[in-house]
């Protein structure tokens, strides 16, 4: 009976004891927490900056139309549009042409029957004259001809010193941060230290002004003006 009563005594005994002593053991390490968390600050920082399109990819299609056995003409029409289209383009001092292979495919009447065929075949174009680019593309009917349709698709401008602009950005985006921080530390009597480490989300091309960023980066092809942003998060020590 003795040794009944004895066990859940002992235990009693010792949680009594003991529990103070884990009890402030445990406040003691979420408190050592707390402080090793103050030691630093958080925060993000961001850079932005406009630039101009360098370089333009122009896409142009030549297109001519055929009836059902007549297939070799369309292929020449489109070949001299082809050609004829390079010489005007060449005039214009735009050398950097890649001709793909021409395409056929079907047209269909009101009844799903085949009535002709349309050859196809895609020009591009590219050229670091963004702004001739520019203006060619708007004037598609300089470039039309016999026999065959000339549509002009569009026009991707891009920058090609992205790599040097985010390395700029970047230091931007930090000083950014430390001024963050330097808003935020001020209030509690604390300055900002040294950076700790730092590490930059994607690069964000944009349309001037724009504000459709992804967080996997994106890239508007179709502004010659576009805003190139960087973000950073960065940690900084406390003093």
């Amino acid at each position: 009976m003795q040794r009944f009563f004895a066990e859940p005594i002992v235990k009693a005994a010792l949680v009594l004891a003991f529990g103070p002593i884990l009890a402030a053991a445990i406040g003691g390490y979420a408190f050592y927490q707390v402080r090793m968390a103050s030691d630093v600050i958080t925060v993000t920082g961001s850079a932005r900056e406009t630039v101009t399109s360098d370089h333009a990819r122009w896409t142009i299609s030549i297109t001519a139309r055929t009836g059902l056995y007549d297939q070799s003409a369309g292929f020449e029409a489109v070949s001299r549009g082809v050609e004829a289209l390079q010489t005007k383009l060449a005039a214009e001092g735009l050398t950097d042409i890649t001709v793909n292979p021409p395409s056929i495919y079907e047209q269909y009447g009101d009844r799903g029957t085949i009535t002709g065929y349309n050859v196809s075949e895609d020009i591009i174009v590219q050229s670091d004259d963004v702004e001739k680019i520019s203006t060619l593309a708007q004037n598609a009917i300089a470039l039309q001809g016999t026999g065959y349709i000339v549509r002009t698709g569009f026009v991707e401008y891009t920058y090609t010193k992205l790599d040097e602009m985010r390395v700029k950005l970047l230091g931007a985006a930090i000083a950014d941060a430390e001024a963050r921080a330097d808003s935020i530390t001020k209030m509690s009597g604390q300055t900002t230290g040294k950076l700790k480490s730092a590490s930059s989300g994607v690069v964000q091309v944009l349309s001037k002004n724009g504000v459709d960023i992804s967080d996997y980066g994106s890239y508007d092809t179709q502004s010659i003006e576009k805003d190139v942003m960087v973000t950073v998060r960065a940690v900084f020590s406390l003093r």
